[in-house]
């Protein structure tokens, strides 16, 4: 970017869309993990280190000001959010990593999804919509009140495309209306734009 040479900024700028919109990206919590154990960058190794979500907030702001990409804003006010909720201990200084192994961390989280039952049967939940909104979050609350070890969920903004990889890309949302889509594998269900139908479609084998 810093050099102005558009075989630059067209790399810096597909490598920070895919991983903004793609599973090493925490959709739920915020902030990236240190690297995917998959190669579509699916399957996340749940560890997430301080340093490197801190150069990943300073490359989105330094990119920022040229594209004026809102996707890069979200995940830069996500992951600081982030840092800030859980990355700092009680006395207020910050931790210098996450661990993946859920008996090394001092964080209240799960982070057992870790494994390759991930990767042969990981669900895909794609909620599309303003992530304000209170419909995005009621199809978030219902997403994440799942009992699924092997979800990802992923909030993708209006005008955000998902990755052509994913099994939702292409798909929109209904009416307006904050739009869920539950993929396993290749395969999505229908549009969900309620939060029972929601939690239905994921307790459906």
């Amino acid at each position: 970017m810093r050099t102005g040479e558009a075989r630059f900024k067209e790399a810096v700028t597909l490598t920070l869309d895919r991983m903004c919109q793609g599973g090493i990206y925490d959709h739920v919590g915020g902030g990236f993990a240190r690297y995917s154990v998959d190669d579509r960058w699916l399957a996340l190794h749940f560890e997430k280190m301080l340093y490197d979500n801190a150069h990943f907030i300073e490359l989105m702001a330094t990119v920022w000001p040229e594209m004026q990409s809102p996707l890069y804003e979200i995940r830069v006010r996500e992951t600081v959010d982030w840092c800030l909720r859980e990355m700092r201990n009680e006395g207020g200084a910050f931790a210098a990593a996450f661990a993946a192994e859920t008996g090394r961390n001092f964080f209240p989280l799960t982070t057992f999804l870790n494994g390759f039952d991930f990767l042969d049967r990981a669900v895909q939940i794609a909620i599309l919509g303003e992530r304000e909104s209170e419909d995005t979050r009621a199809l978030l609350r219902a997403a994440e009140s799942a009992s699924l070890p092997t979800k990802v969920v992923q909030v993708v903004a209006p005008g955000v495309a998902l990755p052509r990889g994913h099994p939702a890309a292409g798909m929109s949302m209904v009416a307006g209306q904050a739009t869920a889509y539950v993929c396993i594998g290749r395969a999505c269900s229908l549009p969900v734009t309620g939060a029972g139908a929601l939690i239905a479609a994921l307790s459906t084998p």
